[in-house]
């Protein structure tokens, strides 16, 4: 992607995934995921780092990984471009994500998630749960610009997944979770 994290600076020192798989991050128990149709908000506006026309996506597959053409391939039922979308969708948001949690988990308390709540607007622009979507459900920012976009009528009627949300969020800051009720209520939750 045309931007991506920065390593090797006073500010981050080490790759992220290195540093939490030596123990060299604190150690505070960690909320990390993603939503399920990530990058569909990138290819809905076209930007210029996200291909989307038949000959960048054949560009970007020979200048990134020339083997991946084939792995495009094993999702016949889709085009060219919703295939680099998938491919690139685990390699640029799911797969760091994983890696993340996989080397954090051995050191503090790490919980996976996959946001998949579609609100009716998502849902009639055909985008899904796209990036940052539930991060308007966690906040209750119903009121800014994007989510008024995403949730017309959210100052009036919040949707209640943001209410479990923002309740499970909080608890899981203020306390933790360990087993029992809360672990339910999360696992219930989507």
């Amino acid at each position: 992607m045309a931007y991506g994290l920065t390593y090797g600076v006073d500010l981050l020192p080490r790759h992220p995934v290195d540093a939490a798989r030596d123990g060299a991050l604190r150690r505070v128990p960690l909320i990390i995921g993603t939503n399920s149709h990530e990058a569909s908000m990138f290819a809905w506006t076209k930007p210029p780092m996200l291909p989307t026309t038949r000959a960048s996506v054949e560009a970007y597959l020979e200048r990134v990984a020339p083997g991946a053409k084939k792995r495009v391939g094993a999702y016949p039922q889709l085009s060219a471009q919703q295939g680099t979308r998938r491919v690139r969708l685990r390699r640029d948001v799911r797969g760091p994500a994983w890696a993340f949690a996989d080397a954090y988990s051995g050191r503090a308390p790490t919980h996976v998630y996959r946001f998949d709540h579609v609100g009716f607007s998502l849902r009639m622009l055909g985008l899904g749960a796209t990036h940052g979507s539930e991060i308007v459900h966690i906040q209750h920012s119903y009121a800014s610009y994007l989510g008024r976009k995403m949730h017309p009528l959210g100052r009036r009627l919040q949707p209640a997944v943001g209410r479990r949300m923002q309740r499970a969020w909080l608890d899981f800051a203020a306390q933790g979770w360990g087993t029992g009720e809360r672990r339910k209520a999360w696992a219930g939750l989507y």
